[in-house]
């Protein structure tokens, strides 16, 4: 590591202190702090490699690049162990593919939480982290690829202010095989919202049928989980096409897991446009 990186690994370890004071504020027994060395990047690895299972994870060569170009952030318990982890990037990598980042954005790759630690708040932390860095960086907008299919990650980045803003169909390859991303898109300011900060009766709002756009809302619905759900990633598109955007998730009650599930996406006709 140059004289360079760690004077920034400093800086940047020094603006997580906001958030590592929220954290022993609110008891939660966590410590946050850079991945600086390769062994705290294998360590998060692991983590990621079980967090995302089947789907497209994260290579240490890749987190090794994010390092340079970026910031790699992990959540530690109090006995050492990775918990949560983040990753961001300030610069252009040839990972992003044809996504072109422009200077006034930071791109939050990826995020990973340990399955047993779900629901305790980090991946709140996490994407909170994301942006203490983005802000530090002079970034006001963050943004972020996520499967359609994906409850989890879109329910909490939805609740921290990111709308669906475009889509890659072939982001990490066919759509048929699961390589089809949203672009998301935030402010870097702090955000929490739920549903009825929407100001939307979903009840009242109309099933999208994948031709008509004289509503201004609409829902689309989606089979949340592993598979791809075709219909639902061509309706997102159309809507995206149309100049809407996604606002928010619902997910249906029921037995089944987060995961796997049934619901909808918000889309609304686009009032507001982050930068592009």
């Amino acid at each position: 590591m140059t004289a360079e990186m760690s004077g920034e690994s400093t800086e940047m370890n020094a603006n997580l202190q906001e958030l590592q004071s929220e954290i022993v504020e609110r008891g939660l027994g966590l410590h946050v702090r850079l991945a600086d060395s390769d062994e705290d990047r294998a360590r998060v690895k692991s983590l990621d490699d079980v967090a995302f299972g089947q789907h497209h994870g994260i290579s240490l060569e890749e987190l090794g690049e994010i390092h340079d170009h970026g910031a790699v952030v992990m959540f530690e318990d109090e006995q050492g162990n990775v918990v949560g982890e983040t990753q961001i990037l300030f610069e252009q990598i040839p990972a992003l593919g044809r996504y072109k980042l422009a200077k006034n954005e930071a791109y939050a790759y990826g995020t990973a939480v340990d399955p047993e630690k779900q629901g305790q708040g980090i991946g709140r932390l996490a994407n909170e982290s994301q942006k203490v860095l983005a802000r530090a960086k002079g970034k006001d907008t963050l943004v972020a690829t996520v499967r359609v299919e994906n409850y989890p990650s879109l329910r909490l980045r939805m609740k921290n202010g990111f709308r669906i803003a475009g889509y890659d169909p072939e982001f990490y390859g066919p759509l048929e095989e699961g390589g089809a991303r949203a672009v998301i898109k935030s402010t870097t300011e702090s955000v929490e919202l739920a549903d009825k900060d929407l100001g939307i009766e979903f009840h009242q709002v109309s099933v999208f049928d994948g031709q008509h756009f004289d509503q201004e809302t609409y829902l689309v619905p989606v089979q949340f989980g592993d598979l791809v759900d075709v219909d639902a990633n061509e309706k997102v598109r159309a809507l995206l096409t149309a100049g809407y955007e996604g606002v928010w998730i619902i997910r249906e009650e029921s037995k089944e897991s987060e995961q796997q599930s049934r619901g909808y996406l918000v889309f609304r006709r686009r009032q507001e446009t982050i930068t592009e």
